[in-house]
């Protein structure tokens, strides 16, 4: 089931993709908290 750890050298851009797609999900919920804290006070 572990394939990505099995074919780790050729998932460099699938690991570079998932990498970008966790930065920004991040970014948005640091943004939305940010937001949500404004409002609050």
């Amino acid at each position: 089931m572990l394939a990505g750890v099995s074919h780790f050298g050729h998932n460099t851009s699938e690991n570079a993709i998932r990498i970008q797609i966790t930065g920004a999900l991040i970014a948005f919920v640091l943004l939305w908290l940010a937001k949500a804290s404004q409002n609050t006070i």
